[in-house]
């Protein structure tokens, strides 16, 4: 018996177009983790930042037209670093590349705070390098871990590879079998 499908309507196909991002294809994340800065690469690849806690000290930058009290944290380990090869200092050397904005509701009684609550936070792209080119598709952490993994392995032998793992297994074992013969039993 033949299936046959039903026609979507235009809703569904609006929805399927919606859902679907466009990733990008390996060699365009190969190309964007081999001119990236390192510790860009390294937040793209954790696929997280490091922001501060809140527990060191809220510190409000602004209130909303709304009533939310504006708090900016920026990450700390992608922030512009000077390059060891460039003579003079960048403009931008410590500025965070990635803010993280949050909005936060600050309830209150006769002037004392009774109770905080985080009610947006969003991620604020300063620095355009972090992304990837326009047109190219997203990537994803595990492209750039992926990328960054052939970058450092690339044109290394395989059989030299096997025999380190190897002789390393062999090591821990040995290593492993002297700690089990060292240790008395109890009794």
């Amino acid at each position: 018996m033949a299936r046959t499908t039903e026609p979507r309507s235009i809703q569904g196909e609006q929805q399927a177009a919606r859902g679907q991002a466009m990733w990008a294809d390996d060699a365009a994340v190969d190309a964007w983790t081999a001119d990236a800065p390192p510790e860009v690469v390294v937040c793209r690849e954790r696929g997280r930042h490091l922001y501060a806690a809140t527990r060191g000290g809220l510190q409000f930058s602004a209130i909303t037209p709304e009533g939310w009290y504006v708090r900016r944290v920026p990450c700390e380990a992608c922030r512009i670093r000077q390059d060891d090869d460039e003579p003079w200092p960048a403009l931008a050397t410590g500025m965070p590349r990635v803010v993280r904005v949050e909005l936060w509701d600050v309830k209150h009684h006769r002037d004392k705070i009774t109770r905080c609550t985080l009610v947006k936070a969003n991620p604020e792209y300063l620095d355009q390098s972090y992304l990837g080119r326009p047109g190219f598709g997203r990537m994803k952490p595990r492209q750039i871990r992926g990328a960054s993994a052939t970058a450092e392995l690339a044109g290394q032998s395989v059989t030299q590879l096997r025999r380190a793992i190897k002789e390393a297994e062999a090591e821990r074992e040995a290593a492993r079998l002297r700690h089990l013969t060292a240790v008395p039993e109890a009794g």
